[in-house]
């Protein structure tokens, strides 16, 4: 069975717990007794240091895809790295391939869309 780091939100108490992974955590801090502020750690996986709560890290990934999505929008070398070179490639190539064969009545379109 695992073994998990927890922290007491209330009086900074840390202490480890066994329990199984199907097993829900521990809600009540064994020091102070108070129910609700026990977060579980997860560790920075380098030093063992326990550095942010599970959903503190589910924001944090959050907040970082946020930006990748932000620069993959912005920047064609990212894209190409992120994606492969072949791949991108192949996507720049399919997409010069429709301008040219359909770029007339794209244009077209688009000008009936914006009233032009």
């Amino acid at each position: 069975m695992p073994c998990y780091l927890h922290q007491c939100q209330n009086c900074n108490h840390e202490w480890e717990d066994t329990y199984s992974v199907s097993q829900d955590p521990p809600k009540v801090c064994p020091t102070c007794l108070l129910e609700g502020f026990v977060k579980r750690l997860i560790s920075d996986g380098i030093s063992g240091r326990m550095v942010m709560s599970t959903s503190e890290f589910k924001a944090s990934l959050k907040e970082e895809k946020k930006k990748i999505k932000k620069q993959f929008d912005k920047d064609e070398k990212f894209k190409a790295n992120l994606m492969g070179e072949s791949n991108y490639h192949n996507m720049t190539s399919e997409q010069q391939r429709i301008d040219k064969t359909y770029g007339k009545e794209i244009k077209k379109i688009d000008k009936k869309l914006n009233g032009d």
